[in-house]
């Protein structure tokens, strides 16, 4: 009994569901129906049409949802009485398939107009950045994401008119949004966006596969050889002099210059790339105080080192020097390489920021290039090139004056002219290390040449970088007592076992009036 009565309070129910969905039934087949007079409908239809026309002339997503709304509840509704009463579903000509055809046109058409909501959004975050003070890899980004959204919006779009013209149904989109979607000026911003993309994957591609290897490699070389010319100023006692600590101030430089530039861009722009983090003004001054700091310590200390260098060797006491003890002159020496490299990174540091992103940069109105070219580069080289010039030259006119009957002057000779090999070894590497980003950098801003795309400025700048990697090795093949520090210990012997040796080498290296190692 009560399962009839169930029974017939559902027919009654789907018949005052089927009475209420005929108008929007007729009424969607009627205005999407290639032939308008195919169906009769008895029912006013303007509502429905109306909605029709401002969604598709449009892409209101307002209208968009009605629309759908209204085309699944009614399929819905309908699905549901199939059951309680085919017979007046038979009598309202009701054909699921073909309903359900015209709500998977409008849910398509409303994702579209969603998509393209979501294209102008990113369209005018792309043309606030272009005219506000943000960093360009924010800006490249944006635009990245911009163009991939875009091309979905076309893709989507262009199928929806394809699978329209197909069923001979492409009146529906006549004076549409899709039909601005799909044309050609449409296409050809996608088609030079994915170009631009390309280029930006390509470049991915380089930064996991090459750049990174690259700066992994460099760093890990430059970090063991520094680490090992400091781990032998902590072990032997002899090398430990005045005039070597500018030596282990030039180390601690390379160290320092490695962690803050290579492995810190590197991490940073692996940690950009998945959208990990976000920078506050403040942090992103203490990334460029450290990454300049650490640059200038690195060269600087270079300079200061052919600087002080040549004051040794002119020197004629080994302990005064312009009546000053050793230890004042290589104090002094160190304090100017701090004070120096402070200088060098207080216009950045004071400048630095970061954008509505998170993102480093520093603001148009400044461009640090000029600056580092001319303290990190032009000076530094000059100086170095002069001063470590002046030193082989006086080093090897000394070799040859060195009287030959004297015990032990073939080896000092050999020494010396070794050292000024050594001299100019370092000088050459300097200028080759500096030189050639410098010239890029001044033809870029002096808009001679436009910024390189295909790698070279990643080449000439990790070149800047060679000098603290290579500084150690030319340490190891230029000078033989650090040699032997370093096999010993790689080797863990005893350091007693060189003291003898090391004496005797002290002794002839003092008579060249400056000791190093």
């Amino acid at each position: 009994m009560c399962n009839e009565l169930q029974s017939t309070n559902s027919s009654i129910s789907c018949v005052s569901i089927i009475s209420n969905k005929s108008k929007p039934l007729n009424c969607l087949l009627f205005i999407n129906a290639a032939d308008f007079l195919h169906y009769e409908s008895k029912f006013d239809c303007n509502e429905y049409s109306d909605m029709a026309e401002n969604f598709l002339s449009t892409g209101d997503v307002i209208y968009g949802f009605k629309m759908l709304t209204a085309c699944q509840d009614t399929y819905e509704s309908l699905e549901r009485c199939r059951d309680v009463n085919p017979r007046e579903l038979e009598e309202l000509q009701y054909d699921p398939d073909e309903l359900l055809y015209v709500c998977s046109f409008y849910k398509q058409a409303y994702d579209i107009a969603l998509q393209q909501n979501v294209c102008l959004q990113i369209a005018v975050e792309v043309d606030i950045l272009r005219s506000s003070e943000q960093s360009v890899y924010t800006t490249e980004f944006m635009r990245a994401k911009y163009v991939t959204e875009l091309r979905k919006l076309y893709t989507e779009a262009l199928s929806l008119k394809n699978k329209m013209d197909f069923y001979n149904l492409s009146h529906v989109l006549d004076n549409s949004f899709i039909l601005n979607v799909t044309g050609s000026e449409m296409k050809r911003i996608v088609e030079e966006g994915m170009e631009f993309n390309k280029d930006l994957d390509e470049y991915r591609t380089l930064l996991y596969y090459v750049y990174g290897p690259v700066d992994f490699v460099l760093f890990i070389i430059g970090f063991i050889g520094n680490l090992s010319l400091i781990m032998i100023f902590v072990r032997f006692d002899n090398v430990r002099t005045p005039q070597n600590m500018l030596l282990l101030n030039l180390a601690l430089g390379d160290i320092l210059n490695l962690l803050s530039n290579i492995m810190t861009a590197l991490i940073v722009e692996v940690i950009f790339e998945n959208h990990f983090t976000y920078f506050s003004p403040a942090t992103c001054k203490c990334i460029a105080c450290m990454q300049h700091l650490s640059i200038g310590l690195s060269v600087y200390a270079v300079v200061f080192l052919s600087i002080q260098r040549y004051i040794f060797i002119r020197s004629s006491s080994t302990y005064t020097v312009c009546r000053l003890p050793v230890k004042t002159v290589v104090t002094l020496n160190i304090l100017a390489v701090w004070v120096m490299s402070l200088g060098l990174c207080i216009p950045v540091t004071v400048l630095s920021t970061s954008d509505s992103y998170g993102v480093c940069f520093i603001p148009k109105d400044f461009d640090p290039t000029m600056w580092n070219v001319l303290f990190i580069c032009i000076i530094p080289i000059v100086t170095v090139s002069l001063f470590y010039t002046l030193s082989a030259c006086r080093l090897a006119h000394s070799a040859r004056n060195i009287p030959g009957e004297k015990q032990g002057s073939e080896r000092t000779r050999k020494a010396r002219s070794r050292g000024a090999g050594v001299l100019l070894a370092l000088s050459g590497v300097f200028a080759f290390s500096f030189l050639p980003y410098v010239i890029y950098l001044y033809l870029i801003h002096s808009k001679y040449i436009s910024p390189s795309s295909d790698g070279w400025e990643y080449v000439l700048f990790k070149l800047t970088f060679l000098n603290p990697v290579v500084n150690p090795f030319a340490l190891y093949f230029g000078s033989g007592s650090f040699k032997r520090h370093f096999k010993n210990c790689c080797s863990r012997r005893r350091h007693s076992a060189l003291s003898l040796t090391e004496s005797h080498q002290t002794r002839i290296t003092k008579s060249s009036k400056w000791t190093t190692i």
